[in-house]
């Protein structure tokens, strides 16, 4: 078996793109700490330049035939892990771009106390009016609305009709229209 550390990169280029894994693997262990090391510097991540190094030989394997023989291996594999890098970075920035953006929508009113004062208001005057339901009204909008269960579900909980239920849910709904009508004038 050839000893293939003596040859020169253009010499391994020539043997990888005949299809020689141990010319390959010559050339990795040539090159693999240091686009390692370049990546990270770029990456400050060391499991993102371990990916950016597998990239780099994955795509030089995949692309062998395309790689000149008068081109430089060693700015071949750089220049691919640089594009790569870059890559990394971009989505990276995008993503935070995304998770900002998300924060903003979950969060409208942060920026705006008075608009967490009223809605708090509003908050303690619904649950007021609930309170206040009568007592079976209640019971059945809370089971609706807080405990999620479909009417059906209601009605074999507490043994009564579907129909009742609805009316029930009718004249809690209403009651809670108007008394919230008349306090914010709507």
């Amino acid at each position: 078996m050839k000893d293939f550390t003596i040859f020169c990169d253009k010499d391994l280029v020539l043997e990888i793109q005949a299809g020689n894994i141990h010319a390959f693997d010559v050339l990795y262990r040539r090159y693999g700490k240091k686009i390692f090391k370049f990546s990270y510097v770029i990456l400050k991540s060391s499991e993102e330049a371990e990916n950016i190094l597998q990239i780099v030989f994955m795509n030089f394997w995949i692309n062998r035939y395309k790689v000149e023989k008068a081109a430089s291996v060693k700015s071949y594999l750089y220049r691919i892990a640089y594009n790569s890098s870059i890559s990394v970075l971009r989505r990276k920035a995008n993503e935070i771009r995304f998770i900002e953006y998300l924060k903003k929508i979950q969060k409208p009113y942060e920026d705006e106390p008075e608009v967490l004062v009223e809605d708090n208001q509003i908050s303690e005057k619904l649950e007021k009016i609930i309170d206040n339901l009568p007592g079976r009204q209640k019971e059945i909008f809370l089971l609706h609305n807080i405990d999620g269960l479909k009417y059906a579900e209601i009605s074999k909980h507490l043994n009564i009709s579907s129909n009742t239920i609805e009316n029930h849910m009718s004249q809690a709904l209403k009651t809670i229209r108007r008394k919230l009508g008349s306090i914010y004038n709507l």
